[in-house]
């Protein structure tokens, strides 16, 4: 029963965000605090899924690219954030 409700929020990017959202700052704590102050050209996020990370990476970067295997999350990733691109 676990596999089955866990694939159903898996499958929806809005789903999936909201099982997300708690934990968004705290995994991401680390990177930010070691890149404080300091701007990227590009930032690489490799599994971004439907954009979890966007909202925190996007204002440190001059360019931000984010992949995940998901059409689905990567097709609401680019509707909720057009200043990223997405693959």
């Amino acid at each position: 029963m676990k596999e089955k409700s866990l694939a159903v929020i898996l499958s929806s990017p809005a789903l999936y965000l909201l099982w997300q959202a708690p934990f968004v700052r705290k995994k991401l704590a680390p990177f930010l605090v070691h890149n404080a102050g300091k701007r990227s050209a590009v930032i690489l996020d490799v599994g971004c899924g439907p954009g979890t990370n966007v909202p925190h990476l996007l204002p440190l970067c001059d360019a931000y690219v984010g992949l995940d295997l998901s059409p689905d999350y990567i097709a609401h990733a680019a509707r909720s954030f057009p200043g990223a691109r997405f693959v």
